[in-house]
């Protein structure tokens, strides 16, 4: 999604669904759909902010204890590696197909 008037209307679309985000958190979303299963670190870089900021974005999208919105799940690639990669979840599949329907 590399046309600004696309990723603004995409933008504006995922705010007016989910209030509760920043537009920051939606830059977020738009990243992980494009590129499905990316590593924390390569989303940070992708976003051009630190691991705990990119993690903190993650989090407001993420289903975490019941406060986030579902959108994302974080986890890690193998059992005690560091590296954490974040992913679609069925919600938020079904959101990037309405956000790909809503630009045709």
């Amino acid at each position: 999604m590399t046309d600004p008037v696309v990723a603004e209307t995409a933008i504006a679309q995922i705010l007016d669904l989910y209030p509760s985000l920043t537009a920051e958190d939606a830059v977020a979303f738009l990243c992980v759909c494009a590129e499905d299963g990316p590593s924390l670190k390569a989303l940070s870089k992708r976003l051009d902010v630190g691991q705990s900021v990119a993690t903190r974005r993650v989090s407001a999208l993420e289903s975490c204890g019941g406060h986030g919105l579902g959108l994302v799940l974080m986890s890690r690639t193998e059992e005690g590696e560091v590296r954490r990669t974040v992913h679609l979840t069925p919600v938020g599949q079904e959101l990037r197909d309405t956000l790909r329907v809503s630009r045709t």
